[in-house]
């Protein structure tokens, strides 16, 4: 949260100023938290189930294909909500990459019989970090410093 105060005070409202949101965005900035809501419940609800069959799981439930499922489909949801509602294409591509490194490192682990968790989640992480580097880049370049008013 640092992080993101200090971006928002030192880098953006100097080139940008204070920018104030319409009844319209609000009110998709609310139904994204909704999302983000239900998301984080349903995370806390599958790691209580899965706290709970721990060591004494049904035989249907198949926790090597069951736990990365849900983060993928729970990833995927919450991304493409989160770029629905805030018309931000780009979040599509984040939230596949997002949802990938967990599926694949498993996959690896279990198929290939091997440890490659480092570019399961390196890889990903890597093109997420270019994008923002390349869109902060334009952002600096499109939006100098505004002069200081005396």
């Amino acid at each position: 949260m640092l992080v993101l105060w200090a971006g928002k005070k030192f880098i953006t409202v100097p080139r940008m100023g204070r920018v104030t949101f319409g009844p319209k965005r609000k009110t998709k900035l609310n139904w994204v938290r909704v999302v983000l809501l239900l998301s984080v419940l349903v995370g806390a609800g599958v790691s209580v189930a899965g706290l709970a069959v721990r060591g004494n799981r049904p035989e249907w439930l198949n926790t090597t294909f069951f736990f990365p499922a849900a983060w993928v489909v729970n990833a995927m949801v919450v991304f493409s909500l989160g770029a629905y509602f805030l018309d931000f294409n780009r979040l599509y591509l984040i939230g596949v990459l997002y949802a990938l490194p967990v599926p694949l490192d498993i996959m690896f682990h279990k198929f290939a019989s091997m440890d490659l968790t480092f570019f399961a989640i390196g890889v990903p992480a890597m093109v997420i970090l270019i994008i923002g580097l390349v869109v902060f880049t334009r952002f600096l370049r499109d939006y100098p410093l505004l002069p200081e008013e005396a």
